[in-house]
This record gives structure tokens, C-alpha cells and sequence, in this order.
């Protein structure tokens, strides 16, 4: 073909020659051309056909290449290919080149040969999930990419067919979920399929959501099914194809001598949402207005960020697969899905517009979410008509908030309309997210947010309790952002109202929980730390109240704005600036249908599984053990180690140096002890800044925020996760030394002997009775010679020590502990003693750092008040329970406990003569003091490294 085009045209200056599927070109410029013409390749290719060599002058490559057998060559090309784990290839290029028969080029295939190239391609995939890391996934999903085109341009010719286009022709499956096009499409002949589908499906897809997984995922649908019946909803307003829809079945209904086939279709029509939170609100509210006497039920595909709305219906979290086979089990799960109903929420609200000059850019005023929208203006009657109020309607199913929360999503949204293209997948926007928490200063909300923004000077809200019965809602003054929750699920799939014990139940005449029963759980958070408390299993933001309906009261106030958001999609919310007034009321109106799978946590009053209502033994008895459990060990803080070095440890290796140390609280290594060394280093070059104790501790937010340690796997490499860092073993018999196994995440061990970390925090936290008999763990005092050793993985995971019953990774009890470091990727870590931190350089040769600690004798302290630090011999130790307070088998374990402690616990030299007589008088001088003397283990450190020049 090149041989002809450059033959016959003379002034040729360049040439560029395409496949028919757009993947690849070949360009020929005006110097090739003329190196092609000077080498008369046209006669070197005839002789060649015709002798098997090449003879005559030409350059120098023709008549040196080698010859190959025909061979079949294609290339597959995608300039961003969105991977799992929000891994991104850029110019991800396949070339394939195997041999075939004859090398006929695309255009020139037979039906044979094209089968042949699918089976290949088929093979491809297989071979290529077999291959680790990420060229094996590339390779699959390029394959898949060029097959879902062709597919979808093949639809295109068979636009009229009736039955269901596969890639296997045998699989019946699909045609209990296809719709025929007469009944999607007015005037279409009608042609009834003699199989009536079990769930046939209204397919709605976000094709910007979730990257390019949007647009995947909308090719597959109308590859497996009548393309008719899957919209992208960047082309297609859901509210106009639901009403043309439900107009045909009518109209065939009651022209068609009522069309029984139509009928069933109705009854049993099921509808598929793919898109994030807002796309599934907005879709919910469509088939709210239309006021049907049979909604359709509802499955959400999760291609948002959040997710909130189908994780409490068990469709997960994260962005699915976008291929055939995944489609296909998500249908099946479509079909055998419970179908349950969902209170919807009504929001009024009534305000002056601003005028277009408005402080709400870059997001004009009024350009509010696709569920809230201006209805009427009131009526004349109305004496706010005359200062020009507007009525905007709309409504949720998930939640409604305002505060911080809203803000951090609207400041996400508004980024994101900016620069579409740094928002490609889950990953990438749950990162930014996170940053835009920090760089806003919600985790130090006190200090850098005004107290206008706080709710209670913010609005007046009251709630109805009881229909028609208003009364104010008492709002504690720190609280900065306010949820009204339908569903238990927010952020992420967490839950802000969690778990109220049955006591709590009682005193506050709470109801459970349920998605259908009318109410909203009120929830309202001080800052980003208050609401990481959900990460923790009991945590749960500041419950305010259960209400039938809310009402929120604006005036002018110090601030003229405020974020508000509803169901994921936020909003910049102009408040009065003069006389006005803007009321914002939120009532139950209705309900609607969803379907859920798997083990989802939203829950019906008539659901049998809803685990709100236990029996009543069950109940009983569960509340009275873990009230036990945490009140006896709340008693129970304090732990010291004691961890002794072996007798025969030669410390004295020539060319090695050893330091000696102690300490009384803890010692720390990683990302705690990085923040803190990063905030001495900044107060020795800057003391002028850290004048109190506010500033500095504030300083210490930033520090962790700017660091990236809220998203360390993000930002950190993993060869600061402490397993990569050192071998660590501990000593839990004397003598007997042991590795320590430590999870790959962990970024930061502490080894505790006192119950108070980062400003009287306690890693350790209060173990359960089932945890301290199943680890063989004894309750921690800070005498009995142990160490009680804790990871965190990051930041977020600090947070939760917050929680009541919050601790970090508990790793183990230990006597002592021994760090051996040897040369990795990293060069240094970071250490820390009592607040005191350092770089630490580790080897860079065939050295080693050694660092061990063990207990060395005991120190005495001055304890007064309700100290949580604890020792063996303490009447008041919670470690030792009173008989009636445990069962016996209990007291048997906590008897030996605290015997075995009473031999190990402090070092042989502090130990009373045998003669001596606790029984003389002079030792009950000290029983009426009020400040106590207590014994306070030493911990002994001894770090061994080698000594290097000019160190």
C-alpha cells in the first residue's frame, strides 16, 4: 500500500498511516520518502517475492535484515491507565506480536482469523493475571479496554436487536434483567421476549465519577445489556427518562388490552445508581417526586469518595470492578438483594437571595446541589414576599450536616471543579481530603477557627420530639459541626452515633436506631481529633438528641456564612446581614425503597436481624460484663517493665562506643519522637514563638499535620515502619529472650511504664478480662518490673487514644527489650526518652547499633489526688478486686498476678532484711498523710554503636 501512495504521488511530503481502531500510526516524513524513492524499494520488494533475496545497491539495512516469519502485530495504547490502589500508569503501551498464517492486515481478516485474534486476546488476559505487581493487572485491563470498544461500536450495528449482546452468545443469564425496546422507547414495534426477566433494570451512571471507572463501567452495562436502558446522566436528566418510562408502561397498559408483559415489568423494575453520594441523592429524589404507587427499589454502585449511602446497604466502599464478569455478579447480586425501606427527609428553606456580588465564589450563591432547589416564592400573603424570600425544597436520605465537616467538602468539590484532573481516583481524593482537614486547622479548631463559627453562635436550633411540639435544643458551646443522621454511616462508612449503652438508653428515653422509624440522631464534634474517636469501635461523636424534625434560626451574627451539606454534595451558605432571617427546617416526608446485600449495618424496626433489639438476657447480661469490665479497668492504669540484660553481654566491642541512659516514663522510636524532635529543633532556633503552653501545643499539631503522618503510607516510605527499621526481641522470663513480632504498618513503638503519653494519653488502654487471660497479660503497674510495648500506624491511629476506651496496637508485656539495628535503606531514626528526642544514626556499613532496656532499681515519687499510676502493693490498685466484685475463677487469676509481681517486681537490693517486723509501731506513722510516698522502677538504657571519626 505504501508503495502505491508514494508511486503515484510525486510531491508526497509526508505520510501517515493509521490502524482502523486508532491505536497506533506510522508517520513518513519528506527525508523518508525520498530515502524510499533513491531506493527503489518497490523493485527490491519484487525481486524479493520472486527470488527469496535481495540483490542490487539500496541502503544498507535491506539487504542485512533478517528474514521472520508472517507475523500479526497489534498495539494497545491508553495515555492514563487507573490501576487498583490508586496506582496511576502513564502512556501505558501493550505490543503484541505473535505469528500467524499469513499476515493479512485488519481490514483484510476473515471471520477465521478474527476468532483466532479473540482467543489470543482472552489468552493475553490470563497470561497477564498471572504476572505480580502492576503489569500484570495493565495487561488485562488494556486487553479489556479494546474489547469493550469494539463492543460497544458493534452496538452500534445491532442497534434493533431484541435479546441481550454478550460475549458468549449461551449466557441466558442476562435476560432476567433486559427490557425490551418497546417498552423504553415510544412507538417502537412491539416485540414481547417469550422470557419474563426477574429483575429488569433502569441503569443511571455518574461516567465522571471514580476517575475513568465511570465511563468503563457505562460501556459494560450497555455492552451486557439493551443499550436503551443504561443512561449516563452527563447526557440523560434521570427525572425525564423515569417519567417517559412509566408514560409507556401506562399507555401500554391501557392500549394493549393491558399488557400483561408491561405489567410485570413495573412490578418487579429495579434501579441501578453508579455514582457517588450526591448521584444516588439526587436519583432518590427523582423517584420521590414522581409520587408513585410503587417505587422502584434502589442499588447504589460506590464511585464516589465517601460511599456513605451503599456501605450501609452492603454494596461496600471502595470502586468496583468495571469489567464484564464484574458487572455481571453485581447484577446477580442486584437480583437476589432484600429490598427495605428508608425514611426521606424533607428540607424547607426559607431565605433572601443574595445579590451577584455575593462572598460565595468561586461557587456562585445560589448554585446549590442537585437535591436542594428554589420551588415558589411564598405566597403574597406572606409579609416576606415583600423583602424578596425565596422557598428552596429538597431533601436527603443519608445525612444533613453543617460546620466543619461541610466545609472541608465543599473546599474538596471547589478544588476538584478547579482541577478535575488531580481527582482520578478513591485514593487521590480520600488523600486531599485528609489535607484539606489539616490545612483548614480543624485538628486545632480552638485555636485557629473564631468562636462564631461554633453552632450555638452560629444558630438558635430547635428539635420536635413529638409531633407539633417544638422545644430548644441545648448545643454545648465547643461544638463546631452538627450531623443529623438517618443512616449509620458517615465519612467514610463510620458511625457518629455508635453504640449508647442500655443505661444511657434509659436516662436519655433514647430509642434504637433504625433507618425506617421517623427520627434522626443529632450529632455534633469539637474538632478533626473529636470526630477520630469513630476510628476507635466504641467512639462516637457528642449525641445530642433523637428528633422527629430540627429547625435551625439564622440572624445576623459576626459571621455572614457557613458550609452545609446533604447526602455528600456541600454547599457555601449565605446568612443574613441586616433584619433578615434565613430558617432552614428538616421534617420526615415519606419513604423509599432500597436494596441491600451482604451483612449491611442499616437496620429496620421489623427487621429480625436488627441487633438493637437482643433479648432481654441477652441484653442484661452483655451490659453488666462490659460496664464491669471497663470500670474495674479504668481502676487499673499504670504498668512498669522491668527488663534485666543478659549476665554474660559483653557491651566493650573494640571500635564501639556505649551510652548510658534512663528513663521513668517511656521510651519511644518513630514518628512520635520525629514530631517531637522537629519541634525542639524549631524552639532552639525560634524560642521567641513557644512562650506557653497553648502555642506549643499547637506547634505540635502542625508539626504532625505538615510531617504527613495522618497519611503515612501515603507520604512516608515504608522503610520507616519499625519492622523494616530493626530486629526487635523481648525478655518476658528472666533470661529467656524472644522475638517480637511486629505488624508491617507500625511507624512508632513505645515501651510505657507509666499510664501517661502525649499530654496523659494511655497507649496501653484498659485490655478486657478475655484479652488479658488469652495474652497471659497481668495488669500494669508502674513497680512490677514490665514494660508494656505499643505500636501506632499513624497519626489517625494516635487519635483514637481519645476514645474512652481508645489504646493503640498492643504488642506485648515484656521484662526488657533489645532493638538491633543493621544497615537498610534508611540512614537515621528518630528516638525519644521522656520527652527528650533525638536522630539517631543508624549503620551505613556492616555495623550495628545496638539498644537495649532493662529495669535497674526503683525511684520514689510524691502522688496525691486521684493518680491514675498504680502500684502492686496499693490498696486502692484495681488489680486487685474485692471477692464480691469477680467471679473465683477471676480472683484465682488476679490472685497469682499480683503474688507473682510481689517476687519479680523490684530489684533484689531494695528488698527488706528477712528479720525485719512490719508490726512495730513506728510503722503506722505515715498512715494518716495525704500525700503518698510510692516506688517508681528505674529503667536503665544502654545504647551500643559504633564510634565514628569526627563523632
Amino acid at each position: 500500500m505504501v508503495k502505491e501512495i508514494v508511486k503515484e504521488n510525486v510531491h508526497l511530503a509526508k505520510l501517515t498511516v493509521k490502524d482502523r481502531e486508532d491505536e497506533g500510526s506510522v508517520i513518513m516524513n519528506e527525508s523518508g520518502i525520498r530515502e524510499y524513492r533513491e531506493d527503489k524499494g518497490e523493485i527490491h520488494e519484487e525481486s524479493e517475492g520472486q527470488n527469496g533475496n535481495i540483490n542490487g545497491g539500496g541502503v544498507w539495512w535491506r539487504s542485512n535484515r533478517t528474514r521472520v516469519p508472517a507475523v500479526w502485530m497489534r498495539m494497545r495504547h491508553e495515555a492514563k491507565l487507573e490501576l487498583s490502589n490508586g496506582v496511576t500508569m502513564e502512556g501505558a503501551t501493550l505490543v503484541v506480536v505473535r505469528p500467524t498464517r499469513n499476515a493479512v492486515g485488519v481490514s483484510g481478516a476473515t471471520a477465521e482469523e478474527a476468532e483466532e485474534e479473540q482467543r489470543w486476546d482472552e489468552g493475553l488476559v490470563a497470561a497477564g493475571r498471572g504476572f505480580d505487581g502492576v503489569y500484570g493487572e495493565a495487561v488485562a485491563k488494556l486487553i479489556n479496554l479494546r474489547i469493550l470498544r469494539l463492543m460497544a461500536k458493534d452496538l452500534k450495528v445491532r442497534s434493533d436487536s431484541q435479546g441481550p449482546v454478550t460475549g458468549d452468545s449461551e449466557d441466558d443469564t442476562l435476560k432476567d434483567f433486559w427490557i425490551p425496546d418497546y417498552i423504553l422507547l415510544l412507538g417502537s414495534e412491539v416485540k414481547k421476549p417469550s422470557h419474563v426477566p426477574a429483575s429488569p433494570v433502569i441503569v443511571f451512571i455518574n461516567s465522571k465519577s471514580g476517575g475513568q471507572l465511570g465511563g468503563e463501567l457505562l460501556v459494560s452495562y450497555q455492552t451486557l445489556l439493551n443499550k436503551n436502558q443504561v443512561f449516563d446522566l452527563n447526557q440523560n436528566a434521570p427525572d425525564k427518562v423515569l417519567q417517559q418510562l412509566y408514560f409507556n408502561i401506562e399507555k401500554l397498559k391501557r392500549d394493549s388490552d393491558g399488557d400483561s408483559f408491561a405489567t410485570e415489568i413495573q412490578r418487579r423494575l429495579r434501579i441501578i445508581v453508579a455514582g457517588g453520594d450526591g448521584t444516588a441523592g439526587w436519583i432518590l429524589g427523582v423517584i420521590s417526586d414522581l409520587k408513585l404507587s410503587q417505587s422502584p427499589p434502589v442499588a447504589t454502585v460506590p464511585l464516589g469518595t465517601g460511599n456513605n449511602l451503599p456501605f450501609a446497604f452492603g454494596w461496600g466502599k471502595k470502586n468496583p470492578g468495571t469489567d464484564l464478569e464484574s458487572v455481571k455478579m453485581f447484577l446477580k447480586l442486584v437480583k437476589d438483594a432484600k429490598e427495605m425501606k428508608v425514611d426521606s427527609w424533607h428540607v424547607l428553606m426559607r431565605m433572601k437571595i443574595p445579590k451577584e456580588e455575593g462572598a460565595c465564589d468561586p461557587i456562585p450563591p445560589l448554585d446549590l446541589p442537585h437535591s436542594l432547589h428554589a420551588v415558589h416564592r411564598v405566597s403574597q400573603s406572606d409579609a416576606l414576599d415583600k423583602e424578596g424570600y425565596t422557598t428552596f425544597r429538597g431533601g436527603f436520605w443519608n445525612y444533613f450536616s453543617m460546620g466543619m465537616d461541610a466545609q472541608v467538602s465543599y473546599g474538596f468539590h471547589t478544588e476538584r471543579k478547579l482541577h478535575p484532573e488531580k481527582f482520578k481516583n478513591q485514593t487521590s481524593n480520600q488523600s486531599a481530603y485528609a489535607k484539606l482537614t489539616c490545612s483548614q486547622g480543624w485538628f486545632w479548631a480552638s485555636l485557629s477557627q473564631p468562636s462564631s463559627w461554633n453552632i450555638a453562635q452560629l444558630a438558635n436550633v430547635s428539635i420536635m420530639k413529638k409531633p407539633g411540639h417544638w422545644e430548644v435544643l441545648s448545643i454545648p458551646p465547643t461544638i463546631r459541626s452538627i450531623i443529623c443522621l438517618n443512616l449509620p454511616s458517615f465519612s467514610g462508612g463510620l458511625n457518629p452515633w455508635g453504640m449508647p449503652s442500655k443505661r444511657r438508653f434509659r436516662s436519655k428515653e433514647w430509642s434504637h436506631p433504625y433507618v425506617d422509624d421517623g427520627f434522626l440522631e443529632v450529632v455534633g464534634f469539637r474538632n478533626a481529633w473529636h470526630g477520630a474517636v469513630l476510628y476507635a469501635p466504641t467512639g462516637h461523636g457528642t449525641r445530642l438528641a433523637q428528633a422527629r424534625g430540627i429547625r435551625f434560626e439564622f440572624r445576623k451574627r459576626a459571621t455572614d456564612h457557613t458550609f452545609m451539606r446533604m447526602d455528600g454534595e456541600p454547599w457555601k451558605q449565605p446568612l443574613p446581614k441586616d433584619n433578615d432571617t434565613v430558617t432552614l427546617e428538616i421534617s420526615c416526608s415519606g419513604q423509599v425503597s432500597m436494596l441491600a446485600t451482604g451483612n449491611y449495618p442499616s437496620k429496620g424496626v421489623n427487621d429480625p436481624s436488627t441487633p438493637g433489639t437482643p433479648k432481654d438476657n441477652e441484653c442484661d447480661s452483655d451490659e453488666e460484663e462490659v460496664v464491669a469490665d471497663i470500670s474495674e479497668e479504668r481502676k487499673k492504669f499504670g504498668a512498669a517493665s522491668s527488663f534485666k540484660l543478659p549476665e554474660n553481654f559483653d557491651l566493650s566491642q573494640e571500635g564501639y562506643t556505649t551510652f548510658r541512659g534512663g528513663f521513668w516514663n517511656y521510651f519511644s522510636m518513630g514518628m512520635d519522637a520525629q514530631v517531637s524532635y522537629g519541634f525542639h529543633t524549631e524552639r532552639k532556633l525560634h524560642p521567641e514563638k513557644f512562650k506557653n503552653q497553648t502555642s506549643n501545643q499547637s506547634a505540635y499539631a502542625k508539626l504532625t499535620c505538615s510531617q504527613g503522618w495522618f497519611w503515612a503510607s501515603l507520604s512516608q516510605p515504608s522503610s520507616w515502619n519499625i519492622a523494616q527499621l530493626a530486629n526487635v526481641s523481648i525478655m518476658k522470663k528472666p533470661g529467656h529472650w524472644e522475638v517480637l513480632s511486629i505488624p508491617p504498618t507500625i511507624r512508632s513503638i513505645i515501651c510505657l511504664n507509666l499510664p501517661s503519653f502525649s499530654g496523659g494519653l494511655n497507649p496501653w488502654g484498659m485490655p478486657s478480662k478475655r484479652r488479658f487471660r488469652s495474652k497471659e497479660w497481668s495488669h500494669p503497674y508502674v513497680d512490677d518490673g514490665f514494660l508494656e510495648v505499643v505500636g501506632f500506624r499513624n497519626a489517625w491511629h494516635g487519635a483514637v487514644l481519645y476514645a474512652p476506651t481508645g489504646h493503640g496496637t498492643r504488642l506485648a508485656q515484656a521484662r526488657g527489650i533489645r532493638f538491633e539495628f543493621r544497615k537498610r535503606a534508611t540512614d537515621h531514626t528518630f528516638m525519644r526518652m521522656d520527652g527528650e528526642p533525638w536522630k539517631q544514626p543508624l549503620p551505613k556499613d556492616n555495623d550495628t547499633v545496638t539498644l537495649e532496656i532493662s529495669c535497674s532499681g526503683q525511684v520514689s515519687m510524691l502522688a496525691t489526688g486521684n493518680y491514675p499510676s498504680k502500684g502492686v502493693n496499693d490498696p486502692s490498685t484495681p488489680g486487685t478486686p474485692k471477692d464480691n466484685e469477680c467471679d473465683s475463677d477471676e480472683e484465682e487469676v488476679v490472685e497469682d498476678i499480683s503474688e507473682e509481681r510481689k517476687k519479680f517486681g523490684a530489684a533484689s537490693s531494695f528488698k527488706l532484711p528477712e528479720n525485719f517486723d512490719l508490726s512495730q509501731e513506728d510503722a503506722s506513722v505515715g498512715k494518716n498523710l495525704e500525700v503518698k510516698e510510692k516506688e517508681l522502677q528505674v529503667i536503665e538504657v544502654k545504647l551500643n554503636l559504633r564510634e565514628r571519626e569526627g563523632k
